[in-house]
């Protein structure tokens, strides 16, 4: 399956440049090698990631063992993974559910021998989330995430990320079965 979404190029916007220095965080936060960036937006994107997987804590982790992510497989199924995520549209839950879907599978990747493609998944999420940069600058660029969820609990959003996660392992179980 390709991307319907078109992938961030080196020349893009700021917009790019920073879903790839927020990858580059997420990904050293969730390594456990702490955060890089102290920027409201990294912080904000750090914390509804964690919010996910409290809400939904095996469904990560199951949804990378299912797969049987391999090196051969890595990229297809990640670009699967986020094609699915944003079949139905784009919104703040799922750029958030993408990374969180990406932190899981570089924690996967270096738990099982697979460490050299921690960085490849850094960019692929870098650069799908960098191919929304339309969407993102129209909705406030990166300030406009962490101004939707400042001091808010949006049980919405909640649904939509629900929604997204149940996407998600509907979508492991055919990879699965196939």
């Amino acid at each position: 399956m390709e991307s319907r979404l078109k992938v961030a190029k080196k020349e893009d916007s700021s917009i790019a440049q920073e879903a790839e220095a927020l990858a580059k965080d997420f990904i050293s936060y969730r390594l456990g090698n702490g955060p890089i960036l102290m920027s409201a937006t990294a912080v904000t994107l750090r914390k509804l990631a964690d919010q996910i997987e409290e809400q939904y804590p095996s469904l990560l982790n199951h949804l990378c063992h299912k797969l049987n992510i391999t090196r051969t497989t890595a990229y297809t199924t990640f670009v699967e993974i986020a094609s699915e995520v944003f079949v139905d549209g784009i919104n703040w839950g799922r750029i958030v559910a993408l990374f969180a879907f990406g932190g899981k599978l570089a924690v996967y990747c270096n738990q099982h021998n697979m460490e050299d493609l921690v960085a490849s998944v850094t960019e692929w999420i870098a650069r799908y989330v960098g191919g929304l940069s339309d969407w993102i600058e129209s909705h406030g660029g990166w300030d406009g995430l962490e101004e939707q969820f400042r001091n808010r609990e949006d049980g919405a959003w909640w649904k939509g990320v629900l929604l997204t996660t149940l996407g998600l392992g509907t979508l492991a179980a055919v990879m699965y079965n196939r």
